[in-house]
């Protein structure tokens, strides 16, 4: 059995295909959701905004995006278990969903 090229990153230490990975998220920190559930890091906008800033939150974002001129809708969902908020800029043809480790994690599992 290999191990993955890529770590998968969980809350706690798991087995995941003979592969330990440690634990390395906070539950705070933010991440990028995908249209199936997989997680990304925020990072990851940098190909389809070269100037973004160091970005770690959903409301750096905002604000960054705002101050570039940007119109930027915003929608907090709060029933979900972790955090989470839904940011669209119009202008970029952008519709992003931040969420937080304990929403990604599930999907990480898969």
């Amino acid at each position: 059995m290999t191990c993955l090229t890529k770590p998968i990153v969980v809350i706690l230490n798991a087995v995941f295909i003979g592969c330990v990975f440690p634990l390395t998220v906070s539950a705070q920190q933010w991440f990028l959701m995908a249209r199936h559930g997989e997680c990304m890091g925020i990072e990851s906008l940098k190909r389809k905004i070269p100037a973004l800033a160091d970005i770690n939150d959903p409301h750096a974002f905002i604000e960054f995006m705002r101050g570039r001129g940007f119109t930027v809708t915003s929608n907090e969902l709060a029933e979900t278990k972790g955090k989470a908020v839904e940011v669209y800029v119009p202008e970029e043809n952008l519709s992003l969903l931040f969420a937080t480790a304990e929403l990604c994690q599930a999907s990480w599992l898969r």
